[in-house]
C-alpha cells in the first residue's frame, strides 16, 4: 500500500502494448515465479478477467509529468468505464513507469494475450479464405468480420488492466508488499 498523499487516481492501461511499459523490481524485490504466474493465468481462464477490481489494480509510481492528472478518477468501482491513462510525450520518450506489485499479473495477462493472438491470427486466416470464396457482401463474408472484428477487439482489450497512480514526486511514501516493508523516499527502497 502507498500513502494516501501520494495517491493521484485511477485508470486504465495497456500493460502489455501500450506505449508505456511497466518495470518491475525497483520496490518490490520478488522475483517472477512463472509456477505461480500461470496459476494466475489458469484462474483467469477458468474464473474470468477482473481486471477492474480495486483489489487486483496493479499500482504504478510516475511522475506527475508523465500524465495528465485531470484524466483520472477516484472512483475505484469505475469498472469499464475508467478513463484510459492518457501519457504525455514525456512518458513516451521514457518508455516505462515503475510498478512496485502485479508481476505475477503482468506475465499471466502476457499469457493470456498470447493465446488471443492466436485466436485473432485463425480469424484473419478464416476472414481471407471466406473472402476468396465469396463476394464481400455475402452474408457468410460479413460472419467472417464479424469474427475476425470481435476477437481483435477481445485481444486489444486482453491487456487493459486497471491502475492505481501514484505520484513519485511526494519525498516520502511508504510501500508494503508481501516480502518486505520499505521506506521509499526520493527513488531509493530502504528496508
Amino acid at each position: 500500500m502507498l500513502t494516501r498523499q501520494t495517491f493521484l487516481g485511477y485508470a486504465q492501461m495497456d500493460i502489455i502494448a501500450g506505449p508505456v511499459k511497466l518495470r518491475f523490481g525497483k520496490y518490490n524485490y520478488r522475483p517472477l515465479n512463472e509456477k505461480e504466474g500461470d496459476k494466475l493465468y489458469d484462474s483467469m481462464i477458468e474464473h474470468g478477467v477482473q481486471r477492474f477490481k480495486v483489489d487486483n489494480a496493479i499500482p504504478i509510481i510516475v511522475p506527475e509529468s508523465y500524465i495528465k492528472v485531470e484524466d483520472l478518477t477516484d472512483d475505484e468501482h469505475a469498472n469499464e468505464d475508467l478513463p484510459d491513462i492518457q501519457w504525455t510525450d514525456e512518458a513516451k520518450k521514457a518508455g516505462y513507469v515503475i510498478a512496485p506489485g502485479g508481476r505475477h499479473r503482468h506475465f499471466a495477462v502476457s499469457k493470456l494475450r498470447l493465446g488471443m493472438s492466436v485466436q485473432y491470427n485463425k480469424a484473419v486466416a478464416s476472414f481471407e479464405k471466406t473472402l476468396d470464396r465469396y463476394e464481400k457482401d455475402h452474408p457468410q463474408v460479413k460472419a467472417a468480420q464479424q469474427k475476425l472484428d470481435n476477437a481483435e477487439r477481445e485481444m486489444e482489450e486482453s491487456s487493459l488492466w486497471m491502475v492505481k497512480i501514484y505520484n513519485e514526486g511526494e519525498n516520502n511514501f511508504i510501500y508494503y508488499s508481501y516480502t518486505h516493508i520499505g521506506r521509499c523516499s526520493r527513488g531509493r527502497s530502504e528496508r
